[in-house]
């Protein structure tokens, strides 16, 4: 997985009987309202880039087979029907130890990607924080559109990422 506590699991050894989640922050809040405004900017989208997941699986392949051309070490996206893939948030981290939403949707050349920091984790916040989540840079966490929908509609002020070891829960 990619999320990574390196602190978590030193505490651990220390805390009778476990991690106490005082000590370290599992939630993540973003604003709801800047969630819902990059949620529609990603519905009006009508291409999207890919996880690596993505480009490996079968099922999104037209046919049902990932397909290569020829010597390619990764599979050839241009085979992939985009109507499965669908707009949805990255979570992703960042190498200054951030964590923000950006959404899958795909940046024309020389757009820059729309990023919006959890409360906390932006460019400028002190990463050496020893409670922070840590993610690690690469591979983006995708979380469907629709697990936001709820929160939004709810009218709260921050939608909650619960960031744990192998799952992300979205609420309000």
């Amino acid at each position: 997985m990619v999320l990574v506590s390196y602190f978590e699991e030193f505490m651990t050894s220390f805390t009778p009987g476990g991690m106490d989640e005082s000590v370290v922050s599992k939630i993540l809040l973003f604003s709801a309202a800047e969630v819902a405004k990059l949620a529609a900017k990603a519905r009006r989208s009508k291409k999207f880039r890919l996880t690596l997941d993505e480009k490996f699986n079968p099922a999104n392949y037209l046919g049902r087979q990932v397909k290569y051309k020829d010597g390619a070490y990764l599979p050839d996206p241009s085979s992939i029907d985009m109507k499965k893939i669908g707009p949805k948030f990255w979570l992703c981290g960042d190498e200054k130890g951030g964590i923000y939403l950006t959404t899958n949707a795909f940046i024309q050349k020389g757009q820059e990607e729309a990023k919006l920091y959890a409360v906390g984790y932006g460019p400028d916040e002190d990463s050496s924080v020893i409670s922070r989540i840590r993610l690690e840079e690469g591979e983006p966490i995708p979380i469907p559109l629709i697990d936001f929908e709820v929160p939004i509609t709810m009218g709260v002020k921050d939608v909650k990422i619960k960031v744990e070891e192998e799952t992300v829960r979205v609420y309000g």
